[in-house]
């Protein structure tokens, strides 16, 4: 868990408590995380800041030796680690800090008398992700001195709408599952993302295709798809509308389904990703990934605020198929991803192929100089709801209209339900966690020893020059 402090408002982080800049950190991590587990490559770099002769010694060796390493051409290998940046320590646990556990949103119940789900929506006071924040919810975590907080989940648990990112005007249910709006397309995201294999999931239509002139959009989008608009708006989703069961992406709609899907019609996504290694531009070395996590309070609400993923010129210049007379470069896509289709269970073919990909360098943070995995990157189950359009998510794993071809049941296909990833998700974050407190408690011992050693240097060379005055 790298830490960097990001840019803040004032106004924003009020409470905040001060941080002490310690020296840069000598380690960088090199990982891939997979759905069987995670794979990792520690690298220990001395500091450029070693005092010590030895240290500088055995730094200029190791460099030395470094740069004659040749691949099987005989050619020198390409530095495959970035720049290292300061760790700023997260701040002291405040005693406080155990009382004000990270909870759900304060829900204002709607007064829908004619609805059969009753619906809320949520305080103002509540953390929101924004351009150029991305917000999850932590605690103190007592038997991690090193780290100090670490990342927890708030009821409900389980897969659901993402409290922290979804549009301040869609209403939901208490299970974070069905939404709503009185206004035009609104966007909420779930709160599991899809980075690699093959996944189901259900949305369920309780008003769309017109119905009381409401409509819905079901699809996946990625952290940088506005939350105010329809997914498939731009080139960060991929969206299918009820109208006519038209695909859409880049806000361009293409015939699909040549049927239109409304109340009462469940919509079954099927989601596949290559793997994580294969998605890498460099095949010779895992991606990098890191943890760029710092924690703030803000009235009340402890939670990491980490540096989102900004919408690239190059995106956005996909909106325009021909710009000053030239047509758009296409991004990198991932070869053999898919987005395929059911209604009612019955196949409806795959709408989509070959989606962009999501591994940095194609999605990279605000004010970053570097391209880093913060290990929340993929794609995200996400719908979009338009004055009084309502759907509901189901995630597993008792679907209300599995595929009829059986794919479910296909051991070869592993196809799994979204609910699954859920888990999966938490597990990766914990075992982050234990790499981080393992590295950071060895650099922190290091770095105090060589703070306590300076010390006592200054202190002897002090007393040495009062003995020569």
């Amino acid at each position: 868990m790298e830490h960097t402090l990001p840019g803040r408002s004032p106004s924003l982080h009020q409470e905040e408590q001060p941080v002490s800049n310690g020296p840069a950190s000598t380690v960088w991590q090199d990982a891939v995380v997979t759905a069987s587990g995670i794979k990792t490559k520690m690298v220990k770099r001395a500091n450029p800041s070693d005092s010590t002769s030895r240290s500088k010694k055995a730094r200029e060796a190791r460099e030395k030796k470094d740069s004659r390493k040749t691949d099987k051409k005989g050619q020198r290998n390409a530095e495959t680690y970035p720049p290292l940046r300061p760790r700023h320590r997260p701040p002291p646990v405040k005693e406080t800090d155990y009382n004000e556990l990270p909870g759900p949103p304060l829900m204002t119940p709607i007064d829908e008398s004619a609805e059969a789900t009753q619906l809320f929506r949520f305080s103002a006071d509540y953390l929101r992700n924004r351009r150029s924040f991305w917000y999850m919810p932590c605690v103190p975590a007592p038997l991690m001195p090193s780290i100090v907080y670490s990342y927890t989940e708030v009821p409900p648990y389980g897969p659901r709408i993402n409290w922290h990112d979804m549009s301040p005007a869609v209403l939901f249910d208490k299970d974070g599952l069905t939404v709503t709006t009185d206004r035009g397309f609104r966007m909420a995201r779930a709160n599991v993302m899809l980075r690699e294999g093959s996944w189901y999931f259900e949305c369920k239509v309780l008003r769309g295709g017109g119905d009381q002139g409401g409509h819905v959009r079901v699809g996946l989008a990625r952290r940088e798809a506005s939350q105010e608009g329809p997914v498939g708006s731009d080139g960060y989703s991929y969206g299918l509308r009820d109208q006519e069961g038209q695909k859409v992406h880049l806000s361009r709609p293409r015939p699909f389904m040549s049927e239109s899907f409304g109340t009462g019609d469940v919509i079954g996504i099927h989601v596949h990703l290559p793997t994580l290694a294969s998605q890498y531009p460099d095949k010779k070395v895992p991606h990098p990934f890191r943890h760029d996590r710092y924690p703030i309070r803000w009235k009340g609400q402890l939670a990491f605020e980490l540096p989102d993923y900004a919408v690239s010129k190059a995106m956005d210049n996909l909106m325009d198929p021909v710009l000053n007379g030239k047509k758009a470069a296409e991004p990198p896509t991932l070869p053999g991803s898919f987005i395929k289709v059911y209604k009612n269970g019955k196949p409806m073919g795959t709408a989509f192929e070959d989606l962009y990909s999501f591994m940095p360098p194609n999605s990279t943070q605000n004010n970053k100089e570097e391209s880093i995995d913060d290990g929340m990157l993929g794609y995200y189950p996400a719908v979009s709801v338009f004055r009084k359009g309502m759907i509901k998510f189901n995630f597993g794993p008792n679907f209300d209209a599995s595929p009829e071809d059986g794919l479910l049941q296909d051991k070869k296909a592993n196809v799994r339900a979204v609910h699954e990833r859920f888990d999966e998700q938490i597990a990766e974050d914990v075992t982050w966690d234990i790499v981080d407190e393992v590295i950071y408690s060895e650099y922190d011992a290091t770095e105090e020893a060589a703070t306590g050693n300076a010390q006592a240097n200054l202190k002897t060379k002090g007393i040495k020059t009062l003995l020569d005055d």
